[in-house]
């Protein structure tokens, strides 16, 4: 090249092409990320009481809150899912839960059944409290606690088949949130703009 002469430049238009889509795709990745991490903390703390309809689940044991994923971004798409958490879209629009590994679904009374539950972990047979069933005069069937000097006698879990879930969406405000769309945004221009920073000082 001579000094004041013409400059040529020789341009690889399949590499200029892939390496702005791996650019974009870590962008999408970062974004994707910031999603997961929304949707993780809108989730109540551990141990607490059952979220309320229409706010996003309280966690029991952790399984979907842990659950929330993305997929690595291809062609700058990314996915946020659930890997395969059944009950994921029970939660978020409401439905309809059927005992299905056992005869009966255990539904906690009050703070104390909640803590058997949760320290029991898969199976209330794990227990080691003085459980026993007895049918109300309404014809419920009720998990009871004997416990104490005087052998009180306490009800801590309503048996059911089934019972009805009203939704408790955690995925559609997050992608409605206008603060996410933002962080989200953020993310992908910042990272964007570091990895063509450093194509360019290459």
């Amino acid at each position: 090249m001579r000094i004041g002469g013409n400059i040529t430049m020789l341009i690889n238009p399949a590499k200029v092409r892939g390496t702005l889509a791996n650019v974009i795709d870590n962008g999408m990745n970062m974004a994707g990320a910031v999603m997961v991490g929304y949707i993780k903390d809108t989730f109540s703390r551990t141990g607490g009481p059952a979220s309320r309809p229409g706010t996003p689940p309280a966690v029991q044991t952790g399984t979907l809150r842990r659950a929330i994923q993305k997929t690595p971004s291809v062609r700058g798409v990314v996915y946020v899912h659930t890997s395969g958490v059944k009950y994921a879209p029970t939660l978020e629009y409401g439905g309809p839960i059927k005992a299905t590994t056992k005869q009966y679904l255990a539904i906690p009374i009050g703070r104390e059944g909640r803590r058997i539950r949760r320290d029991a972990k898969d199976t209330l047979y794990n227990s080691d409290r003085n459980l026993f069933v007895i049918k109300s005069k309404k014809g419920n069937l009720l998990l009871m606690e004997r416990n104490g000097k005087r052998q009180k006698v306490t009800p801590r879990f309503v048996l059911k088949r089934s019972v009805f879930i009203k939704a408790r969406p955690f995925m559609r405000p997050a992608l409605a949130s206008r603060t996410v769309q933002r962080a989200m945004a953020r993310a992908f221009a910042m990272r964007i703009m570091r990895d063509v920073r450093r194509l360019v000082e290459a």
